[in-house]
């Protein structure tokens, strides 16, 4: 998201497009852990190459801080440190298929599914979701 605002000039443009993707959809960036992996090995090479720090945040659309932290990391683990982190927390309770078929009984809708009106609730998507579990465990 770019705001631009005609009294600052570019530096203020600047600023809004690096802080409001963070304020609106919090601290990571988007995609995935191996394309933020890919960006972190690109910032490592740029800095290598003589880059400087400034140059290589607005190259890999980064913080400083974040060019710095990768690259005290690749320093003291090498790639390994530039590598993706386990996520935390309680591992999915569906498969990757099981969500997949979820999604796509859902999408086409609850009449589809068998219910008087075309609505999903919360109770309908875990009975779904139960139906689904139980499917695969008979």
């Amino acid at each position: 998201m770019t705001i631009f605002i005609r009294h600052y000039g570019a530096v203020i443009k600047e600023w809004i497009t690096i802080l409001v993707p963070a304020m609106v959809g919090g601290m990571r960036p988007p995609g995935s852990p191996q394309r933020l992996e890919v960006r972190r090995r690109r910032a490592i090479a740029l800095l290598r190459s003589g880059e400087t720090y400034q140059k290589v945040a607005r190259a890999v659309k980064a913080s400083v801080s974040s060019v710095v932290r990768w690259n005290q990391a690749y320093r003291t683990s090498g790639k390994m440190g530039l590598s993706t982190k386990p996520i935390p927390g309680r591992p999915p309770r569906l498969t990757s298929a099981q969500t997949s078929t979820l999604t796509k009984l859902l999408v086409a809708g609850a009449k589809q599914a068998g219910y008087a009106k075309d609505l999903w609730t919360l109770r309908r998507v875990a009975g779904q979701r139960e139906r689904q579990v139980f499917k695969q465990h008979v």
